[in-house]
């Protein structure tokens, strides 16, 4: 069973229900805040006399008023059947219910902007993410095209001495056969074509005749004369050795042969 019965202050009248078993017991009106003692179940109470204000009656909970729509600046009302709090249709009583209101990530709405600052924020991680690995990419390949290019330059350095030490070994047995002199021309052994650094775009041999065995093996016996090989020039030796010279060197050595075989009687060297 329920005890009904009114506020008893006279400028409310609030009309409140609770459980019998609260008799005897002091609550407040939830609509002015007065505290009072609830009833027994036998005693008369407010509820069973006749209204004595000119207050209107209270609705029945959960029913809605045409006064329960007010207009407040074109928006639609209700009030709380528990309070008598107005507040705006479709919210919850701000009395009753007060965590509803609390503000939450900076108010209404502020939930969404979290939303959209976790979005920029992955996305600037993941732009953040892509810009090292593209930088990263780009300079692995660097780094790759300079060792693809430094192999290639000593590949290059390898192929011409190896061709430098294949001419010289099949011009021994015409030195052998007389008498340790070198042959005067290299045209009866390779063409024109054959007698080129592999290289790319590389020059082709200078021969230095004229010399024999008994001459310097230091001296110069072939030459290119552009330094395709890193800045310097494949020179073969008379004693059957192949070296990378600078410029400078490469002439030092064509003016060390010179005099080497002026003073044997020979040529020169161009």
């Amino acid at each position: 069973m329920t005890i009904k019965f009114k506020c008893s202050n006279p400028d409310c009248g609030k009309t409140m229900s609770t459980p019998d078993s609260t008799a005897g017991k002091r609550a407040r009106c939830p609509s002015c805040g007065q505290v009072q003692t609830i009833p027994s179940p036998a005693e008369p109470t407010a509820a069973q006399q006749p209204a004595a204000s000119s207050r209107r009656p209270d609705k029945p909970r959960d029913v809605e008023t045409p006064t329960d729509r007010g207009d407040q600046g074109g928006q639609e009302m209700n009030t709380c059947v528990v309070c008598g709090t107005t507040y705006p249709r479709g919210q919850a009583c701000p009395r009753c219910h007060p965590q509803a209101y609390a503000p939450r990530f900076g108010g209404p709405g502020g939930s969404k902007w979290v939303t959209i600052g976790a979005v920029v924020a992955v996305f600037a991680l993941l732009m953040v993410g892509a810009y090292f690995v593209i930088k990263g990419l780009a300079t692995t390949g660097e780094q790759y095209g300079k060792a693809l290019h430094g192999a290639q330059e000593k590949a290059s350095d390898v192929a011409c001495a190896l061709q430098l030490s294949n001419i010289y070994q099949s011009i021994q047995a015409d030195t052998i056969a007389n008498d340790g002199q070198f042959p005067a021309s290299l045209s009866a052994y390779y063409t024109p074509r054959e007698l080129h650094c592999p290289s790319k775009d590389g020059p082709a041999y200078v021969y230095v005749p004229g010399q024999d065995q008994s001459m310097p093996a230091s001296n110069v016996l072939i030459y290119e004369t552009e330094p395709v090989h890193e800045g310097k020039c494949s020179v073969l030796r008379l004693n059957g050795r192949v070296e990378l010279l600078s410029p400078a060197q490469l002439q030092a050595a064509l003016e060390a042969t010179r005099q080497s075989m002026a003073a044997h009687g020979s040529g020169t060297a161009r």
